[in-house]
């Protein structure tokens, strides 16, 4: 019966395998739109060095860079029309640090970022107006630029100096941005910035996680960020704590997710909030804004020595969080396995995959619930990176397996 009932939850989902050619590939991106669902892929063919950034767009492919290094980070999005926006991370043609690049609807590509240091893309995000966030970090430093509807990314801005942590960046339809970032790398204090539709960078607004319990230090993972169409923010971050002093060898105590809202109309974001239990294990939250709301969805176990075997849910309106919503896993999630969360009409999809390296996916109904786990990958196959999206109402799974990318598109 349980094998029944896999293999029909399984023809939901068919899958299908990006060709190749002769060499290997990984998807580093992946989007859904009015357009088409386009996957960027990092193509390697057989014998050579050289490493080929091309995008997928149905039988269509479009070679968008190419390096002997490789790329990444990389981020594509898109506006209500379909105009696609890529940004990634790679070494100049000409040798040097990591550079950021951006390549933006009808203006071709172009070296956005360079700040003397490796310089990772860590943000990009379009509002269906057109409008456009990206956020980038090196040594040196935090970096932001935006652009209006219509226009192009102006010079970057740096808005913090060195030792600040990872940035997250997020824009509503107005052009109104938000960026959060750790001011002190791995540190409990969060600042969160807004940026002004003309570029005008705002002062920052700082909140701060609650202190560990006697005996313990914490740390804290680069925050998470989501805005929606119409201004709300909502950022989250993992908090761990351990046994003094708190090296990587140290014991765990354990680890919770803490979130920060900030609505459109307010001046100031609000207090954190610990959306877990301190003494429970919380993986990384990852986040989506679905209509007027923010989904949250992490991996939770009891205790800080159990692997995860359930996700939380929880909707982020205006007027405050939802009560979470748990779904347990027929298998052990990854602990280190980041979760992918898209967006649809319908809801949002979860993808992740599990410690025996098999993919699975749920789905968040606009309403609330999880429905049932539906498995995506093949026996035999180990999936090793996943990416989630979504094609108008149907949910859109892409993950790499095997040196080849595969894909599967929900049956309605």
């Amino acid at each position: 019966m349980r094998l029944a009932l896999l293999l029909a939850l399984s023809a939901a989902w068919p899958v299908q395998t990006l060709p190749s050619g002769d060499g290997s590939a990984i998807a580093l991106g992946a989007d859904g739109g009015p357009r088409g669902i386009a996957v960027v892929l990092e193509r390697r063919p057989a014998g050579r060095r050289t490493r080929i950034l091309e995008e997928r767009l149905g039988s269509r492919v479009r070679r968008i860079a190419t390096s002997r290094n490789g790329f990444g980070p990389l981020e594509l999005d898109h506006d209500r029309r379909g105009s696609r926006t890529h940004a990634w991370s790679a070494i100049p043609p000409g040798g040097g640090p990591r550079s950021v690049f951006v390549g933006e609807p009808g203006q071709g590509v172009r070296r956005l970022i360079a700040t003397g240091a490796n310089t990772l893309l860590t943000a990009l995000d379009v509002a269906p107006s057109g409008a456009a966030v990206l956020a980038a970090w090196s040594r040196d430093g935090v970096f932001v630029t935006s652009r209006p509807p219509g226009g192009r990314f102006g010079p970057p801005v740096r808005i913090a100096g060195a030792g600040a942590g990872f940035p997250a960046a997020a824009i509503a339809d107005d052009g109104t941005a938000t960026v959060a970032y750790q001011p002190v790398n791995e540190g409990l204090e969060l600042e969160l910035r807004r940026i002004a539709p003309d570029g005008t960078v705002g002062a920052p607004a700082r909140v701060a996680s609650a202190l560990p319990a006697a005996g313990a230090t914490a740390a804290t993972r680069p925050p998470a960020l989501a805005v929606t169409a119409r201004g709300l923010a909502v950022a989250a971050l993992t908090v761990t704590e351990r046994v003094a002093p708190g090296r990587e060898r140290d014991p765990v105590r354990g680890s919770r997710v803490d979130t920060v809202g900030w609505a459109a109309s307010a001046d100031a974001p609000d207090p954190v909030r610990a959306l877990s239990a301190a003494n429970g294990a919380a993986g990384v939250p990852a986040l989506r804004p679905v209509g007027d709301r923010v989904v949250i969805v992490w991996p939770q176990a009891r205790t800080a020595e159990e692997s995860p075997r359930t996700l939380r849910a929880v909707r982020w309106f205006a007027r405050g969080p939802s009560a979470p919503e748990t779904y347990r896993s027929p298998r052990s999630i990854d602990p280190g396995a980041s979760l992918a969360l898209g967006g649809a009409r319908a809801g949002a999809i979860a993808a992740y995959f599990t410690s025996s390296r098999r993919l699975y996916a749920v789905r968040l109904t606009r309403r609330g619930p999880f429905t049932g786990a539906e498995r995506l990958s093949p026996d035999g196959q180990a999936v090793e990176s996943v990416l989630a999206t979504a094609d108008g109402a149907r949910s859109v799974a892409v993950w790499t397996s095997g040196r080849r990318v595969h894909l599967a598109r929900r049956r309605r």
